[in-house]
């Protein structure tokens, strides 16, 4: 059986649409959970803080079966995101959290086959990350490391790029590549840090993926009229679990794209359907060179 580690907060999110108001659970560990719990050869292991009025029941539906959870509770309120999505560009803000996951809660994970470190705000120190890259491969994510607050809402400013030396995955937004690489003038230096792979996801637009100084654009299988909240996550669980399974980076990239699109619209995966949307990513698959992706994401 093959393991993944998740280590990062959970949240309590809410919404702002058109249409209202949606408060749910958030934060990526829930969103890759939705994402790997479908799979019964692999046991997926979550290390997150939370705040004390983060519901048990919550705690309950996602602890179980294939998930385990080490959880450290905080007597402070759980750090919420208040998502504004009324405009082109998203508002962010953010209540309660302030708390970090400290490396006592990993030392009792053994062996496991990659880890995935993605933190909401700058709740796992660099010294903790260092000792998750000398045990196990490691994707990270790096929102929460770029994430500061501005009298409450969220900006984000470029970090130190030693944070990411070795990582074996990092997969950004495009809006965080562009800050962690000043616009791009970094972008030779944050590719010679990491040891594997860059893959840049543009939301509805699909991925990019980073590799020898080329770049594969994998487009994404549109859905309409669903919540995509949590599918960056989503696509990076289902990365990993693709490559742990054995598959090559560049499939993993098309896999986890067409599972983000089954899984948008239901809760199962159905295999005919995702073979499906497999088979129609790959036959739109484009090759740029690097100079040419970096005038694509400057537009």
């Amino acid at each position: 059986m093959k393991k993944i580690l998740v280590i990062g907060n959970f949240t309590r999110d809410v919404n702002i649409l058109d249409s209202g108001r949606r408060s749910s659970i958030g934060g990526p560990p829930y969103y890759i959970h939705k994402a790997l719990k479908h799979h019964p050869d692999l046991k997926l292991i979550i290390v997150s803080s939370i705040g004390k009025d983060f519901p048990s029941e919550s705690i309950n539906d996602i602890c179980k079966d294939n998930v385990e959870c080490i959880l450290k509770q905080y007597n402070t309120p759980t750090i919420s995101f208040v998502n504004d999505y009324r405009n082109v560009v998203r508002k962010q803000s953010v209540k309660g959290g302030g708390y970090k996951i400290t490396a006592e809660q990993i030392s009792s994970v053994g062996k496991v086959d990659f880890s995935i470190v993605s933190p909401v705000l700058n709740e796992v120190d660099k010294s903790l990350l260092e000792g998750i890259k000398s045990r196990s491969r490691v994707a990270v994510d790096p929102q929460g490391f770029l994430r500061v607050l501005d009298n409450g809402m969220v900006r984000l400013v470029s970090s130190d790029l030693s944070y990411y030396q070795g990582v074996d995955i990092l997969k950004p937004s495009v809006e965080e590549f562009r800050v962690l690489t000043r616009d791009l003038k970094d972008i030779y230096t944050i590719l010679n840090l990491v040891r594997g792979y860059i893959i840049v996801s543009n939301g509805d637009q699909g991925a990019y993926l980073l590799m020898d100084r080329s770049t594969y654009y994998i487009p994404a299988y549109k859905v309409r009229g669903v919540d995509v909240t949590g599918a960056g996550d989503m696509f990076l669980g289902s990365l990993i679990y693709s490559l742990v399974k054995g598959t090559s980076i560049l499939d993993s990239c098309i896999y986890s794209n067409a599972v983000v699109s089954i899984l948008l619209e239901q809760d199962v995966l159905s295999s005919d359907l995702l073979n499906y949307r497999m088979d129609f990513i790959k036959k739109r698959l484009k090759i740029f060179k690097l100079e040419e992706l970096k005038n694509i994401l400057l537009l």
